[in-house]
């Protein structure tokens, strides 16, 4: 299995970059989503566990919910995630949820879209193999931050 780690801030072409390959590759390319877990693990401690994990993509996930009463849907994952459980579970609490999940992957190429923590991404590339992981950084080219997301770029020399 080879594993596309690609790393950039909000609205800069992640999820454009593995349609792209989708496309080009078909039923080749497996799309991972590393914080799905983190996503309706969130959605169920606020009373709403029948809510799929990609209910507030989009715009909706930078507006204020009264689910996440007063938090946007972004605010409300990195509270939990940063908060709660990699303070309990360690840093790559997410990315651990994320290679169980590969176990019925048969795809030779899994693009993971959302990582943006070095200890999440060497956990996922230590599952692959550092020789078969490539981690893609994005720059945006309007040159937005990371602002509003506790993510940010990272490095793995060994990729």
């Amino acid at each position: 299995m080879l594993i596309l780690l690609i790393n950039g801030p909000a609205h800069s072409g992640k999820d454009h970059t593995h349609l792209v390959l989708a496309e080009r590759f078909g039923r080749q390319v497996h799309r991972g989503k590393n914080a799905k877990l983190l996503k309706e693990r969130t959605h169920a401690l606020y009373g709403r566990p029948d809510l799929a994990w990609d209910h507030f993509e989009g715009p909706a996930k930078d507006m204020p919910q009264a689910l996440f009463h007063g938090l946007t849907p972004r605010e409300a994952y990195i509270e939990v995630s940063e908060r709660l459980l990699k303070p309990l579970h360690g840093d790559d609490i997410v990315a651990r949820w994320f290679v169980e999940s590969l176990s019925d992957v048969e795809a030779p190429l899994v693009t993971v879209a959302d990582v943006g923590f070095s200890a999440e991404g060497r956990r996922i590339a230590r599952h692959a193999g550092f020789a078969n992981t490539l981690l893609l950084r994005i720059h945006d080219p309007a040159g937005r931050p990371f602002e509003g997301d506790s993510r940010g770029y990272f490095d793995i020399p060994e990729c």
